[in-house]
């Protein structure tokens, strides 16, 4: 969609935000995935591409040499109309929801072998926010895997009520050449919703769902005549919702025209306290059937090595570095964990990013610990926490108030 306004190598990770954000300190916003066949962006706050519409960022290339087949790709999760917490378009498009606040930014990770990055948002922008925290993971691989890249996004419900009914999904407005000249159509055996142009398959582009496996909500193509243009009716929180839970859907193109596809998976319901993990890649291949090898053959490598299917580990949990009471008047409980074995520290930082003290040093052994911090040698104003090392990042503002 085009408005008329508007081997591995080494990664690019760039510290800057979309128009009108700024950064949490620390990191970068958004960065590459380049698997040598394919380059992706991925992003600190729900967006894929670009941290906005045929923005900042390099798309989904394949090859990585031609210019992106991505307008724009943005996450969506929500349980009902009046809560869809996303980074994607709202009404009237292309104008941008931003209910995502960077709690982590961009850092490199190694869990599994590839190029990797994690990062760390919540729902504090959302009109009503639910409490909810969202770790992304991102991974991209080598040849044979590497016609696309993963995205991982763990949903924790850190607030006060139960997140029942819960849903999540990918929306992605590919542009494959000419955007009014595209196909699209989905392949449920494979949880997959894909596009190409009309005169080729040579590429074909989309997305899947990897897990879970048994909880797909809906693979569709969506007509930008009738669901995105029209700005009386689209996009809505409403119709976002109703393509999140399968109401509105379509198997398949049915003329030439502008497409986008979206996949979503659910329902869940998470307690409080609790987490869902939702998985998706963005995929290409060189016809539809060599498309359908390449995923099969990256859902393989994903079942055997990161799907928890109830007997994994999540990974850092992102609620374990806390701060208690905060704003500080005078000593405060600083709790921190993580089921890591390696030496990490606890440092403080200023709000330019500049190391002031180290608060602790040691191995947690994946057990949590409980400090009492009085930082009486500080100046009154913004802090940063930071638990780091051994692949762990987490961090906590401190507001000295005395």
């Amino acid at each position: 969609m085009r408005f008329l306004s508007v081997l591995l190598v080494v990664p690019v990770l760039v510290f800057a935000a979309g128009s009108g954000e700024l950064p949490q300190p620390f990191g970068p916003v958004y960065a590459d995935h380049d698997t040598g066949n394919c380059k992706v962006t991925v992003t600190a706050h729900g967006a894929i591409g670009y941290t906005a519409p045929d923005s900042v960022g390099s798309g989904f290339r394949f090859p990585k040499t031609v210019a992106s087949y991505l307008y724009y790709c943005g996450m969506l999760c929500g349980n009902d109309s009046s809560y869809i917490a996303d980074r994607f378009f709202g009404n009237p498009a292309p104008n941008l929801h931003k209910d995502f606040a960077i709690v982590e930014s961009l850092h490199r990770d190694n869990w599994y072998g590839g190029q990797e990055y994690t990062a760390i948002m919540n729902d504090s922008r959302h009109p009503s926010p639910k409490g909810l925290t969202v770790r992304l993971h991102s991974i991209a691989l080598p040849v044979p895997y590497g016609n696309g890249a993963i995205f991982i996004y763990d949903y924790w419900n850190n607030g006060s009520n139960p997140l029942n009914g819960f849903y999540s999904g990918l929306w992605a407005d590919f542009d494959m050449v000419t955007a009014n000249t595209n196909k699209s159509y989905t392949d449920p055996s494979r949880r997959l919703a894909f596009m190409r142009q009309s005169a080729t398959e040579n590429p074909c582009v989309g997305l899947a769902v990897l897990e879970p496996a048994g909880a797909v909500s809906n693979l569709t193509v969506v007509d930008h005549e009738r669901y995105v243009y029209p700005t009386d009716s689209c996009v809505t929180e409403y119709q976002k919702y109703r393509w999140l839970n399968g109401t509105l859907h379509q198997d398949s193109c049915d003329r030439e025209y502008d497409w986008s596809v979206l996949v979503a998976a659910g329902p869940f319901d998470i307690s409080v306290g609790e987490f869902k993990r939702v998985a998706f890649t963005m995929i290409a291949g060189t016809s539809r059937a060599n498309l359908g090898v390449k995923l099969d053959s990256l859902e393989q490598w994903f079942d055997a090595t990161v799907s928890i299917g109830g007997s994994g580990t999540p990974g850092p949990v992102p609620s374990m570095l806390k701060i208690t009471p905060n704003p500080i008047t005078g000593t405060a409980r600083i709790s921190f964990g993580a089921p890591t074995n390696g030496r990490v520290a606890l440092n403080l930082y200023d709000r330019n990013g500049r190391l002031v003290n180290r608060v602790w040093e040691g191995s947690l052994g994946g057990r949590s610990r409980e400090l009492v911090w009085s930082g009486n040698s500080l100046q009154n104003g913004i802090y940063f926490l930071r638990l780091e090392g051994n692949g762990l990042r987490q961090t906590a503002k401190a507001i000295i108030a005395r």
